[in-house]
């Protein structure tokens, strides 16, 4: 959906008495006054209009066919905007991977004075990976060489810096720079805020690196605290998710809860790959409480673990054996792989290698996945024996 499109909705609400400038203002949470300056802004350029803002009549206008990136696009292309509209974009881009129009707001802002282009550089050295271009290692290495000395940029640099050490797998170093730069926001004047959510950025690392430690009641006391000041966004996914799989061997239901609200979240937002990660954590989770029914099952992964269960072996061996031709030393891969050397064997060679290879990523939450599994195993096999008796 264009500006211009927004703009004409918006008088034919008002011309129409479908909806009055108030109106639109409370649907959208801005105030009256703003509807009125957006109407002068797509006409003028002048005064500008927030993201948040534009976000919000694209919601109420477009149709569900209709992504908010041409919006977005059409209002960074098309548009002088300030240095604070612009790192909003920017930022905003990033986190949702909408990277031709990152791309697009990186070079408007390297045009910019001052301290924008190191801030626009610095995005596109958080994007890059991502992007599959550069390593975090090569990222990590280009940001130490931006020497400008002023909040926006320093917080920035830091934040990359715990981005690339979380995804070396370097959970120590990342969690004593996360409560580094905590600190640092919290002391910190709001103008001296690169983007405003940066501190929620670093939460939700924060979480990701409290997780895989196992150190699960600071992921819920830091999670629940975060969800007060989130609404509907991706970091709110992320949050859900980081709850749920604290409790992913503990509690089904708990689990359960969090993971649905996530999906919730990504299926409006139409983030399809998130979508499908959280749905495996999801099957994943059934499977562990034996929660689960095959049929209702969508990931491969999962159902070639769950058919084990069952002693499908041979059903198993098929998935397992046409997923190795593109995903070999998956350690979810090697939780099949290994039940089924478990079952015609007698031992447990993969499933110690699923658990070596998640404990290398630094992952000690998903190590302890293979022996639970192989546990149930056991446990279900035992079930088979007495049935054939």
């Amino acid at each position: 959906m264009l500006l211009i499109e927004i703009k004409q909705s918006i008088m034919n609400d008002s011309q129409n008495k479908v909806r009055s400038y108030q109106e639109i203002a409370d649907m959208i949470g801005v105030t009256k006054n703003t509807v009125t300056n957006t109407i002068k802004f797509i006409e003028t350029g002048r005064p500008q209009t927030s993201l948040q803002a534009i976000l919000g009549y694209h919601q109420l206008y477009a149709s569900l066919d209709d992504h908010e990136r041409t919006t977005i696009r059409d209002y960074v292309e098309n548009y002088d905007l300030k240095s604070s509209h612009l790192k909003d974009v920017m930022d905003y881009c990033y986190e949702n991977d909408y990277f031709e129009v990152l791309e697009l707001a990186i070079k408007k802002s390297k045009e910019k004075p001052y301290e924008m282009s190191k801030v626009a550089r610095l995005y596109e050295l958080l994007a890059k990976p991502r992007m599959r271009e550069i390593s975090y290692v090569e990222a990590y290495a280009q940001s130490k060489k931006i020497d400008y000395r002023h909040p926006h940029v320093e917080i920035l640099k830091r934040y990359l810096e715990i981005v690339y050490l979380t995804n070396e797998d370097d959970f120590v170093n990342s969690e004593e720079k996360c409560i580094e730069l905590m600190g640092i926001l919290q002391k910190s004047d709001p103008h001296e805020l690169p983007v405003t959510n940066i501190n929620t950025r670093v939460n939700v690392v924060f979480l990701k690196v409290m997780f895989v430690q196992q150190k699960y009641h600071l992921v819920r006391e830091t999670g629940f605290k975060l969800l007060d000041d989130l609404s509907g966004n991706r970091f709110t996914a992320m949050v859900f998710i980081y709850i749920g799989l604290s409790y992913q061997y503990e509690d089904y239901h708990l689990a359960k809860v969090h993971f649905l609200k996530a999906l919730e979240i990504y299926k409006r937002l139409k983030l399809k790959g998130d979508y499908i990660v959280t749905q495996r954590n999801l099957e994943l989770t059934s499977v562990i409480f034996d929660r689960y029914r095959i049929e209702e099952l969508v990931d491969s992964k999962t159902i070639a673990i769950a058919y084990c269960l069952e002693g499908r072996m041979r059903e198993a061996d098929k998935i397992v054996t046409e997923l190795e031709k593109g995903d070999l030393g998956s350690p979810i891969l090697l939780i099949s792989r290994g039940l089924i050397e478990l079952y015609e064997t007698g031992r447990d060679i993969y499933l110690r290698l699923s658990k070596l290879n998640f404990e290398k990523c630094g992952d000690f939450h998903f190590a302890e996945l293979p022996m639970k599994i192989k546990e149930l195993f056991l446990q279900k096999r035992q079930e088979w024996d007495v049935i054939d008796l």
